[in-house]
């Protein structure tokens, strides 16, 4: 009996001992980082200018607070919707010029993201435009070269198989005039006739007969 009591008593100090141990080396946390990491303040945006854009041409300016300039602006970026723009340029930690990227939408979200923050800026709902659309259904298989346009707003489009024809503001297709060679460039003279130029000739055309001048 006294025996085991004994180990008993060995038994509960063997058990202190490896729990002491556990508590002079704590587990690591999963969220455990570098001790001298300091997480930087959220961006904030308050402002975008101009009111609306279009894709991939106009430059935006976002205005805020707590964006990163350094580093030539690795360590900021501008998303409108989810498509990142082309950061143009940074100025102190407030203003960025951007241009709109690829894409279109009435009510896209521009989120500004810094490198060491936790929370992105976010815009109020934002509008960009489409740059070009589709005209008179004239597309790339119409080979166009030159381009003109009279005071009834006519577009003229010089073909590669000689055809000049014209497309109304209706967007209708019109027949104008067929040639043996098509121009690079062309403008609508008084008249309605039309003035195209080819390697160093310049031509009259009225929709019925052409002349070199």
């Amino acid at each position: 009996m006294k025996k085991h009591h004994s180990f008993s008593i060995l038994s509960i100090f063997v058990i202190m001992i490896f729990l002491m141990q556990c508590a002079e080396e704590p587990q690591k946390s999963l969220w455990e980082t570098d001790p001298n990491y300091e997480v930087k303040p959220d961006p904030i945006v308050t402002k975008v200018e101009p009111q609306s854009a279009y894709a991939g041409i106009t430059e935006v300016t976002v205005y805020g607070d707590n964006f990163d300039p350094s580093d030539n602006y690795s360590h900021t970026r501008v998303y409108f919707g989810g498509a990142k723009a082309q950061i143009l340029s940074i100025t102190g930690d407030s203003i960025i010029n951007c241009i709109a990227p690829v894409v279109t939408g009435d009510s896209l979200l521009i989120k500004v993201q810094v490198d060491g923050a936790l929370l992105f800026g976010v815009s109020d709902p934002y509008k960009v435009e489409q740059a070009q659309q589709e005209y008179g259904g004239i597309t790339g298989a119409y080979d166009a070269y030159g381009m003109a346009v009279d005071l009834n707003e006519n577009l003229y489009l010089s073909l590669g198989d000689g055809r000049i024809i014209y497309v109304t503001p209706e967007e209708e297709v019109m027949e104008f005039d067929t040639l043996d060679a098509f121009f690079r460039t062309m403008k609508m003279g008084p008249n309605n006739v039309l003035h195209a130029g080819r390697t160093i000739y310049i031509y009259r055309i009225d929709g019925t007969s052409y002349d070199r001048l």
